[in-house]
């Protein structure tokens, strides 16, 4: 169960973390070398709760716009989510369907235990 919510908390701070990259564009607020956010970590800002200063060293490129991380695992949590987020555009409709046909299960589970 611990491992489930870790698990699940992983995925759901990454997916707050694509949702503000998703939209993120050539309008965006960038310095003179393409860094977003003033090169804090989109990601180290949810599981610390503060924002967090990235580093050169742990970078990713979404848009055309440079992204720093505070570590490699930041980065990767990422990366590997951007990668569930472009699997899961693909067929929408298929995965609402799955999604459905295990909601019956979680349903009625008190949130705290998910």
């Amino acid at each position: 169960m611990a491992l489930f919510t870790s698990f699940k908390t992983a995925i759901a701070v990454a997916l707050i973390g694509i949702s503000s990259i998703a939209h993120a564009g050539h309008d965006t607020e960038t310095d003179q070398n393409g860094v977003i956010l003033a090169g804090h970590d989109v990601i180290g800002y949810f599981t610390e709760g503060k924002p967090v200063l990235g580093s050169a060293k742990f970078t990713a490129v979404y848009n055309d716009i440079i992204y720093r991380f505070a570590s490699v695992e930041n980065r990767d949590l990422l990366n590997i989510n951007l990668d569930v987020d472009k699997a899961w555009t693909e067929n929408i409709p298929k995965h609402i369907l799955e999604a459905n046909s295990e909601w019956h299960m979680v349903e009625e589970v008190d949130a705290n235990k998910l």
